[in-house]
């Protein structure tokens, strides 16, 4: 229902990342959805209900939900800045799982108030406790290698499964993994935003 509602009401885009290793290749599909201007839809409205009922009273959705079918993996980012939504101090990102997949998120313990991981290499050290290697060999080879050196593991997130919410700082490094070598095609999840 929530993933032919964002494609039947949402601004569709597609996502290509110029700094990472896929060149101009389409990485995901996007449908944006400003709910608080396009729609009252009340399945939606239920969900964000029910997850706000496990919110701090401070923290707010920010205006906008997103539905992914992601084909590659993102490499190292942020969520700190949103284009499309409200003012606000990011807080977390909530990222509702709609397939088993064999995919987990990994979560760094880098941050920063910007979203691309070049940025912060510009203007940092090496990590004192980089990434284990065996980790990124599993889970990050689509990452730029020397990019290694700069990340100190905090979370190889759980397996991928429909119905499942992760939720992490909006100003924490992140990435997902390699899925594609592990034969998964497509990632779908729902992805909020929230604000204090």
């Amino acid at each position: 229902m929530l993933i032919n509602f964002h494609k039947q009401t949402g601004f569709h885009d597609q996502y290509i990342n110029p700094f990472g290793l896929f060149g101009d290749k389409v990485m995901a599909d996007r449908w944006n959805i400003k709910y608080k201007d396009d729609t009252n839809e009340p399945a939606l409205m239920h969900l964000l209900d029910r997850i706000k009922n496990y919110l701090p009273s401070e923290v707010n959705f920010t205006n906008i939900t997103t539905y992914y079918e992601m084909y590659l993996p993102y490499d190292i980012h942020t969520d700190y800045v949103r284009r499309y939504a409200e003012a606000g101090d990011p807080h977390h990102v909530l990222l509702i799982q709609l397939n088993d997949c064999d995919s987990r998120s990994i979560i760094f313990e880098e941050n920063a108030t910007y979203n691309d991981f070049h940025i912060y290499k510009e203007q940092n050290d090496h990590s004192s406790n980089p990434t284990p290697i065996d980790v990124w060999n599993k889970h990050l080879s689509h990452c730029w290698e020397h990019d290694r050196e700069y990340t100190t593991l905090k979370e190889v997130g759980p397996t991928w499964k429909a119905g499942n919410l992760v939720s992490f700082n909006r100003s924490l490094f992140h990435s997902s993994d390699n899925f594609p070598a592990n034969n998964v095609k497509v990632k779908k999840f729902i992805q909020l935003w929230t604000d204090v």
